[in-house]
């Protein structure tokens, strides 16, 4: 099942990416791109769903979880039309080497930090297993566009363009490795929860 949903996650990438490098129509490159970007959330949590899935996790819950890692990764380009001051799709698409904020990878760092914080402080499964979705969703966004840009660590500046190969494995090993962290806190809440003491 696994390796299934890890090739249709890489086939979507090579596809998607085959058709943005041979249409120059504005319109279907804004749309295959955005939702090239929610799709690979979608499969990137889907993965870690099935992986670490747990009694306290319930499937409608699941679902949300998915529905929301995909839309915020489609909805991170919206920042192009902020920075464009303007709803014309040839303008948010014309910015140059400007970048917008919700690019800049440094922004989900620090809210990935400030959740697992807060998680750990407030003892919340639920605000540890929210950043990994966060996370997920504006990582997964940043590294598809980082073959072509770099990825963008303020204020340290811009890394050069991710070689190609490297963005695809990224991708793929990406929900595997937001396992281990994820697991471990199952484990934790697990052992607490059976000594009686209750997580929120």
């Amino acid at each position: 099942m696994f390796f299934l949903i890890t090739i249709f996650l890489a086939s979507i990438c090579l596809v998607s990416d085959s058709v943005l490098s041979v249409t120059n129509n504005i319109v279907i490159k804004a749309l295959v791109d955005s939702s090239t970007h929610g799709v690979a959330a979608v499969l990137s949590w889907l993965i870690v769903v099935l992986k670490c899935h747990n009694k306290s996790t319930m499937i409608i819950n699941s679902v949300f979880e998915l529905f929301l890692c995909g839309l915020m990764a489609s909805a991170i380009d919206i920042d192009h039309f902020i920075m464009a001051k303007s709803f014309k799709l040839k303008n948010a698409m014309s910015l140059g080497k400007k970048r917008p904020i919700f690019h800049c990878t440094t922004l989900p760092i620090v809210i990935l930090l400030l959740l697992l914080s807060a998680s750990w402080m407030w003892d919340s499964p639920k605000m540890w297993r929210f950043g990994w979705i966060t996370w997920i969703s504006f990582f997964s966004h940043h590294i598809r566009d980082g073959f072509r840009r770099g990825i963008w660590l303020w204020p340290l500046g811009s890394s050069p363009p991710v070689p190609y190969y490297v963005y695809i494995l990224i991708t793929l090993a990406l929900p595997y490795l937001v396992m281990v962290p994820l697991k471990g806190h199952n484990k934790i809440s697990l052992q607490l929860s059976s000594t009686g003491y209750v997580t929120v």
